[in-house]
């Protein structure tokens, strides 16, 4: 588990977090947080090109689809 998790092909459970805590002598928030970062992260490099700013009005299309 913990090479998919350094390969990127996991994610750090609260779990793994405590083990990896006792292991390397760190806190469970610190491996919590790091997941956190890296999953805003990926989701800042999306587009969101689908949500409009509220104080955008929306346009004939948009009103159509809700």
């Amino acid at each position: 588990m913990l090479s998919r998790i350094l390969n990127g092909k996991a994610n750090i459970s609260a779990e793994m977090a405590i083990r990896l805590s006792i292991l390397l002598g760190t806190s469970s928030e610190l491996w919590l947080g790091m997941q956190e970062q890296y999953d805003l992260w990926q989701a800042k490099q999306r587009k969101h090109d689908f949500v409009v700013p509220l104080s955008q009005p929306l346009n004939k299309q948009a009103k159509n689809d809700l």
